[in-house]
């Protein structure tokens, strides 16, 4: 599986470049929201410290004419009562709606995409790594990044006014406000920098804690937490992953500490330099009036506090940059099973699905299947045994081409699977599978798994009836549309293991495909359900093709052809007469299970 890129450069412009088009791209509206939020928010005290003060006392020092001044102060006072408005309008109306949209439509692209990647992903450590800083991210640090960005283009604007008029009082001003900024802003840098690796490093403790709070919490495992110690293992690795948290961050807290502090004695220097130089100007230095030295003071305030935040907000685009890394990469990461350059459209006329000479590992050079050859003709029904590990269910994700052969070729008819439209090509198989999963949603969408019309609430109730749950329906008071699970709702359905498997068989009957693949259908049932629900599947499926893994292997005398998979190859093939007379592993296989049911039903 290729890895997602990791220590690369970091692209901060690129980075920031990025995220910011995901926000517009989002909600347009929210770049002009933002804008007149940070005019106004940087604006309003340009207009208070230089304007009010010092030109209205220029005016009263020079005399000038009274409406001049109540004209002036007049436009103030509306600018004053625009720029409430604005701001209450903004934070209780146009922010927290635009929030929403944002986040909500950035979170969209992230789970998209996580269910775009191969399924190989999610066996990958590092992988689930970069998906939880990515999905953290997108919940804040896109808007923070367009805030930011538009705080640092209005800072600039309202910077170059006040530098104009300090200028033209005293040009050297100018520079007793820019000369901490640099350290200022290397320091900010280089703390944001040491934040990130604190973060970056202790992700997978974090992950470790998060699942310990998810186990404990879910319903799955409530029984073995219960009657086990485990709970005591889950909640020392709680503790220990802690422990790696809080001594990750002790090793950094003598050098973050020491950039805290400089950070503040720069900040200090950035806003008390110069206007001791404004003083030290107007005592010592040329005179320029009483009326100029308010508004240098003024101006040289607002000038000061502008750069100040100038330089945090280069500090915090820069970590906008590092941070927004993880989520550009999640989801420009290109997966390996993706659509083809030839996309062919599957034909329901078809003739075969042939497997040649097809080798898969999950690592390299260790082979899971080795030189797997078979052929399965349209309505066939094919059986696939084997112990434990021997390759069953690795050979139905390839066949669903969750991974693709490291050998070997997979056709469907004349044409490798890969050059068929992906949803297209998997959309031919309904499929069973042994980890299946029951969420917390109603019984019809729990076997359709989508969105449920009123129209289908007829073919949902007909398919609980053919599974034998049509009980379940008519004891409940919101029939077929009753809730599973207690996550939501304290009178959810809460069915039995075998209840819950012939729920997952509906949705194969459901689905109404080409092509059936039931991975151990009837492991929860008891031997007269399974045969029960077996003759129930084959009469169902009779016109279509089944492909069915099971360790009953009483259950499987009723294919066409069965295939027992050993070590990773077909080491048998043929119907369940021709491999009993053969007298091979499967028949061993088959006796032995045999005697184990004469054992049980003896006692």
């Amino acid at each position: 599986m290729k890895k997602i890129k990791k220590n690369e450069p970091d692209n901060i412009w690129g980075n920031n470049l990025f995220i910011i088009k995901m926000v517009i791209k989002a909600c347009p509206a929210r770049l002009v929201y933002d804008f007149i939020n940070q005019l106004c928010r940087y604006g309003g005290p340009v207009l208070w410290n230089v304007v009010l003060l010092g030109y209205v006392t220029k005016g009263l020092i020079n005399e000038w004419e009274l409406y001049r001044i109540m004209i002036l102060m007049g436009i103030l006072f509306f600018l004053y009562l625009f720029i409430a408005f604005y701001f209450n309008i903004y934070d209780s109306r146009l922010r927290p709606l635009t929030d929403q949209e944002i986040t909500y439509k950035i979170t969209k692209k992230v789970l998209d995409k996580a269910n775009d990647v191969e399924l190989g992903c999610y066996e990958d450590a590092d992988f689930f790594d970069k998906y939880t800083r990515g999905t953290k991210e997108a919940k804040f640090r896109a808007i923070k990044a367009l805030d930011n960005w538009l705080s640092f283009i209005v800072l600039i604007i309202a910077c170059l006014f006040l530098s104009i008029i300090v200028f033209e009082i005293d040009p050297y001003a100018i520079l007793i406000v820019l000369i901490p900024l640099l350290p200022n802003y290397y320091i900010n840098k280089q703390k944001n920098k040491l934040l990130y690796q604190i973060d970056n490093d202790n992700t997978f403790s974090s992950r470790q804690k998060d699942f310990v709070m998810r186990t404990v919490y879910l319903r799955d495992y409530a029984e073995e937490i219960r009657i086990t110690n485990i709970f005591n293992v889950l909640k020392k690795n709680y503790y220990d992953a802690s422990e790696n948290i809080i001594n990750s961050i002790k090793k950094k807290i003598p050098l973050l500490s020491t950039l805290n502090t400089l950070d503040g004695l720069f900040v200090a220097f950035i806003v008390i330099g110069p206007l001791a130089y404004a003083t030290f100007r107007m005592l010592y230095g040329t005179a320029i009036g009483i009326d100029n030295f308010v508004l240098l003071i003024g101006t040289i305030i607002s000038l000061s506090a502008q750069m100040s935040t100038i330089s945090l907000c280069v500090s915090n685009i820069t970590d906008d940059g590092i941070y927004s890394k993880n989520l550009k990469e999640f989801l420009t990461y290109q997966p390996l099973i993706s659509e083809s350059f030839v996309n062919l459209s599957v034909k329901k006329d078809w003739d075969y699905l042939e497997l040649k000479n097809v080798n898969f590992s999950y690592v390299p050079n260790k082979d899971v299947l080795r030189n797997i050859s078979l052929k399965i003709k349209k309505g066939e029904k094919i059986a696939i045994v084997g112990h434990n590990g021997a390759g069953k269910t690795t050979l139905i994700k390839l066949l669903l081409r969750f991974y693709d052969p490291t050998a070997g070729e997979i056709h469907f008819n004349k044409e490798n699977i890969k050059d068929y439209t992906l949803n297209d090509y998997r959309n031919l198989y309904s499929t069973v599978f042994q980890d299946y999963n029951i969420f917390s949603l109603s019984i019809a969408e729990n076997i359709l798994l989508r969105k449920v019309t009123d129209n289908d609430l007829e073919k949902c109730n007909d398919i609980m009836e053919q599974i034998g749950l049509s009980n379940i329906v008519n004891s409940k008071k919101d029939g077929i549309k009753q809730l599973l699970t207690r996550e939501f709702d304290d009178n959810g359905a809460i069915l039995s293991g075998g209840q819950y498997q012939k729920l997952v068989i509906g949705r194969a009957i459901a689905k109404d495909t080409e092509i059936v693949l039931l991975d151990e259908p009837s492991s929860a049932l008891d031997p007269v359900a399974e045969a029960h629900m077996f003759d129930l599947i084959m009469k169902i499926c009779e016109n279509k093709t089944v492909i069915f893994i099971s360790h009953k292997l009483s259950s499987v005398t009723i294919a066409d052809r069965i295939y027992l998979l050993d070590n990773g190859r077909i080491a048998e093939a043929g119907t369940h007469a021709e491999l009993m007379e053969d007298s091979g592993l499967y028949a061993k296989m088959f006796l032995q299970q045999a005697k184990q049911y004469i054992g049980e039903e003896s006692n």
